[in-house]
């Protein structure tokens, strides 16, 4: 799957991003881009996903609305999660100190060109 380009892309045009991955939904990432600490992102982003997965159980089970993204601060950092294939999330990492509201603006920008990638 052809994501790099568009990783780097993603964490390239946010200010404060510190990575970007795909990740399938047992945590395992698929492709990522990270100019600093890859492996650390890989394992924050199975934990991120794993609550990901959580939060959309427990909205189903409630009858509540199907959980859009998900924004949390985890172990230092700030992370935006979207399911964008069945099975596959895109996550976001990002400084602490970031303000989100760019950084979701962005990645909501970013997701039909993902999904788009899951099609070719």
């Amino acid at each position: 799957m052809p994501f790099t380009n568009l990783l780097r892309e993603l964490v390239s045009s946010i200010e404060g991003a510190t990575g970007a991955l795909v990740v399938e939904e047992d945590g395992e990432a698929v492709q990522w881009y990270a100019p600093a600490g890859a492996e650390r992102l890989r394992l924050r982003c199975a934990y991120v996903v794993n609550v990901l997965q959580s939060c959309r159980a427990a909205s189903a089970r409630l009858n509540l609305a199907e959980t859009g993204y998900l924004t949390i601060s985890y172990d230092g950092a700030n992370f935006v999660a979207q399911e964008v294939s069945p099975g596959y999330y895109l996550l976001l990492e990002m400084g602490s100190s970031v303000n989100i509201a760019p950084a979701v603006y962005r990645f909501k920008q970013m997701l039909p060109e993902a999904r788009a990638l899951f099609e070719e």
